[in-house]
Parts: structure tokens; C-alpha cells; sequence
């Protein structure tokens, strides 16, 4: 199993009622986009850590693409510095976590989509989507899958004992 991507949320504390004045920021600030016709929100791209900060008007930060918690910290707090937020970045918190995996041999999809009533429209989409309890998985003919949804890095390590199950009884056996 491997974690392959990771989403986090904090907030810049504001005022309530108060927004950040984006246009201005993204003026002053350099290696941002903004283009509040398309989406709402500065997006911010850092090397190391290597991560995506999107910042709202109402001062919530979404992080992706850090694996660890420190790393989604250390993004945030260089994101806070530099707009010059003089106060404590608050409740950095996993929001969703996406995790990638493979089971010995190829799959049988069809069975597998009908039988946890998911979707496997080859036509459309080479792989079987279907969910178990509260995360999606999409599987792959060659064994291949990934889920998402898991809501903590500790609740992944069941998520993926639970997918290996799940999918070991429609791996198919070739000679």
C-alpha cells in the first residue's frame, strides 16, 4: 500500500464577517494564480514542500499533495509568512487521503462491479468504481487499484486489508 496523495485543510484566523482581499494579495505576491472570474481562490505552488495551497476568501486553506502532516504544516505556515499573517495558522486537519495498492494477478471486473454494486462500463472507463463502506475504490484490470475517501493516514492501513479482501476473491487464476 502507498499513500499516494493527501488532503489538508487550516484557517488563517479573521475576523468573522471579514474576507481577505485576494485581488490585492495576488497582486503584492509572486509565483500565484488568481483568476477569480474562473475560480475564487489564490492558488499557490510550492517546491519544498512540493504542494498546491488554494486560499479562500474567508481565510481557509486547502493543502494537497503533501503525505505527511509536517510537510502540510511547514506548506501552510510559508503560505501564512508570506502574506505577512502575524497569527497562528489554526487546525491543520486531513481532510482526505488517497492511497494506491495491487492485488497478485489480473481481476475479474465485471463480477466484482455486480457484485458490490458498483459501475464497469469498459466502453467508457477501463475499470470497475464501486465503494465499500464510507471510500470508493476503482479497480483496474491488472490487479491494480486505489481508493479514496479515507479520512485519516491510521484508518488507511484497515481501508487496504479490507480492498486486498475484497478484491482477492475475484482475482482470477491463469496458468
Amino acid at each position: 500500500m502507498t499513500i499516494v496523495n493527501a488532503v489538508w485543510t487550516a484557517e488563517l484566523p479573521i475576523r468573522c464577517g471579514e474576507r481577505l482581499p485576494l485581488a490585492a494579495l495576488a497582486r503584492r505576491l509572486t509565483n500565484i494564480e488568481y483568476a477569480p472570474q474562473r475560480f475564487n481562490a489564490i492558488v499557490a505552488r510550492m517546491r519544498r514542500p512540493r504542494a498546491t495551497l488554494l486560499l479562500f476568501p474567508t481565510g481557509r486553506m486547502v493543502a494537497t499533495g503533501c503525505v505527511r502532516q509536517a510537510d502540510a504544516r511547514r506548506a501552510v505556515r510559508r503560505l501564512a509568512r508570506r502574506l505577512r499573517c502575524t497569527a497562528r495558522v489554526s487546525r491543520v486537519c486531513i481532510a482526505n487521503v488517497v492511497v494506491a495498492g495491487s492485488v497478485a494477478g489480473p481481476l475479474n471486473l465485471e463480477l466484482l462491479a455486480h457484485f458490490w454494486g458498483g459501475a464497469y462500463t469498459p466502453e467508457l472507463f477501463p475499470a470497475a468504481q464501486f465503494r465499500i463502506s464510507t471510500f470508493a475504490v476503482t479497480a483496474f484490470a491488472n490487479g491494480k487499484w486505489f481508493a479514496t475517501g479515507i479520512r485519516s493516514t491510521e484508518l488507511a492501513e484497515n481501508a487496504e486489508q479490507r480492498i486486498r479482501q475484497s478484491l482477492a476473491v475475484f482475482a482470477t487464476v491463469t496458468r
